[in-house]
C-alpha cells in the first residue's frame, strides 16, 4: 500500500528506477481509497502526515515531493467506531472528515432493488437482447438478505442473464445465495464515504 500510494525508488545495479504512487499521478484530482479501514497503524501515520502537509516521499527515497490531491475515503466500517475500538487513528478520521455520507445497506431500501436489478440485468443489452425477470426470481431477490449489497446484485444479474437462454430469469438463473433459506444477518453493513 505505502509502495501504491506514494510511489518507490529503487536502487539496482547502481542506478536509480522511480515509479509515481497514485497520490502523485493524481496531482491535481481527485482519488478514492476503498477501505480505509483496513491500512495498518504506521500508514495510518504516514497518510495522516501527508493530508496534513501535502507532502509525501517514495518508498526507498530520502527526498520529498508535494502534491495536491482531492481524497474521498470509503469505508465498509463506521470509522467513528473503529476509532473507539482503538483501530482507527483519530486524527486520520478527522483528516478525513470534513463531510461524511452514510450510505445504507441494500436490505434497508428494498423497494430499489427490482430498479436495480433491471437496471444491472440489462446494462448495455440493445433493446433485442434484453430480459426480465418472472415473478419468481424478482421475489427471490426481495426477500434475500443482501450482505454484499449492490455489488453482490450486480454480479447475481450478470450471472443470471448468461445463464437463461431466453427473455425471462427465472429463479433457478439466480445464485445459490439467493434462492437458499434466507440467511440471518448478525451486522448491518453499511458504507460510509468521507471526504
Amino acid at each position: 500500500l505505502d509502495s501504491e500510494l506514494f510511489g518507490e525508488e529503487i536502487f539496482s545495479g547502481g542506478m536509480k528506477r522511480s515509479r509515481q504512487g497514485v497520490l502523485e499521478s493524481a496531482n491535481g484530482g481527485t482519488l478514492l481509497i476503498e477501505n480505509v479501514h483496513v491500512m495498518n497503524s504506521a500508514m495510518q501515520v504516514k497518510f495522516t502526515q501527508f493530508l496534513k502537509t501535502g507532502v509525501a516521499n517514495r518508498l526507498g527515497a530520502q527526498s520529498l515531493y508535494k502534491t495536491n490531491v482531492r481524497v474521498f475515503a470509503a469505508s465498509g466500517r463506521s470509522l467513528l467506531s473503529e476509532v473507539e475500538a482503538g483501530r482507527f487513528r483519530e486524527d486520520l478520521y478527522y483528516a478525513l472528515s470534513t463531510m461524511s455520507l452514510r450510505l445504507p445497506a441494500l436490505r434497508e431500501h428494498r423497494d430499489d432493488i427490482e430498479t436495480l436489478a433491471h437496471y444491472f440485468l440489462n446494462h448495455n443489452k440493445t433493446a433485442e437482447k434484453q430480459k426480465s425477470l418472472s415473478p419468481e426470481a424478482l421475489n427471490a431477490l426481495m426477500e434475500h438478505s443482501w450482505p454484499g449489497n449492490i455489488r453482490e446484485l450486480q454480479n447475481v444479474m450478470e450471472r443470471a442473464y448468461i445463464l437463461a437462454d431466453g427473455k425471462i430469469i427465472e429463479r433457478d438463473h439466480l445464485a445459490d445465495s439467493v434462492t437458499a433459506a434466507p440467511a440471518v444477518v448478525e451486522e448491518e453493513k453499511e458504507e460510509e464515504l468521507i471526504f
